[in-house]
């Protein structure tokens, strides 16, 4: 898969062709997320979870969990 890249983000990183690659590294998963990835996250918003609230869900492939 793919990560869809703007012109823009790509006019943001020109000067630093590995910046997406050290992002990928700087994750648990090794990867960057995908729009897959991202559809899937907020489909599961849509089961009945009645009792789930004022939650904010973090998708960002474990990077909160590797040291920097």
């Amino acid at each position: 898969d793919a990560l869809p890249i703007s012109d823009r983000t790509r006019e943001l990183y020109a000067d630093n062709p590995n910046h997406f690659e050290r992002l990928a590294e700087s994750t648990a998963l090794h990867r960057l997320a995908t729009p897959d990835d991202i559809a899937r996250s907020i489909l599961s918003l849509t089961a009945d979870m009645t009792h789930v609230t004022g939650q904010t869900l973090i998708v960002d492939g474990g990077q909160m969990l590797v040291r920097r």
